[in-house]
């Protein structure tokens, strides 16, 4: 998997892809509960020694280094957004190529395919001040919200129903940041941002972006 910039220690990036030919790449929530725990034992240097990891268990497991510092996730039908801090200078594209990877083993597996399975390369984007980074951040949250609400943004807004989903959309880092979910918080590590972003802060965050945030543009 190619490097499509340099990533640089001590900044953040946004990290995204989707399926090949925008194919769905989470066909159902057992996939994306997968590809959660994967996020957690592919964020590190240790190998894989098992294709099919005991989901029930391993995110109780050590690792003895991280390849980046996941700042927020979330994971959409076809495609999926990661905030990222690049610790090293090659983390990232570490940790890229062995998610990717792993994923597409895992997905062809069991759907009985071959190929490709993500759209080449991921993306990344640089974010270069701390302004974009809450951008970002309130981006990759709210992105759960055209599922309950396809029309959201263009109504400048959703609804106080529309708030609800994203907030208990399962197969995100919000619910973790709202303090209502502990056993994925391994995943994530919310001290590497630079503002608060926690339990009632992040309620209060959701509300004001839902609302007022312009759209960042990609």
């Amino acid at each position: 998997m190619a490097r499509i910039i340099e990533f640089e220690k001590g900044e953040f990036y946004h990290i995204y892809n989707r399926g090949v030919d925008k194919r769905t790449i989470f066909e159902d929530e057992a996939d994306r509960w997968w590809f959660m725990h994967l996020l957690y034992h592919c964020n590190t240097s240790t190998p894989l020694l098992r294709e099919m990891i005991d989901l029930a268990t391993d995110l109780a497991l050590p690792k003895k280094d991280s390849y980046a510092e996941i700042a927020a996730y979330c994971l959409m039908p076809n495609h999926f957004h990661l905030l990222l801090r690049e610790p090293s200078g090659t983390g990232i594209t570490s940790f890229m190529h062995k998610l990717g990877t792993a994923y597409t083993k895992y997905f062809n597996m069991k759907y009985d395919r071959t190929g490709s399975l993500l759209e080449g390369t991921f993306k990344a984007k640089y974010i270069d001040t701390d302004e974009y980074l809450k951008h970002t951040f309130g981006y990759i949250a709210l992105n759960p919200a055209k599922l309950a609400d396809s029309l959201w943004k263009e109504r400048r807004g959703g609804s106080q129903e529309t708030l609800a989903f994203v907030k208990e959309y399962p197969f995100s880092s919000t619910k973790e940041y709202l303090g209502s979910r502990k056993k994925y918080a391994p995943i994530i590590k919310p001290e590497c941002l630079p503002f608060e972003n926690r339990d009632t802060r992040m309620d209060n965050l959701l509300s004001w972006w839902l609302e007022y945030r312009e759209p960042i543009k990609h």
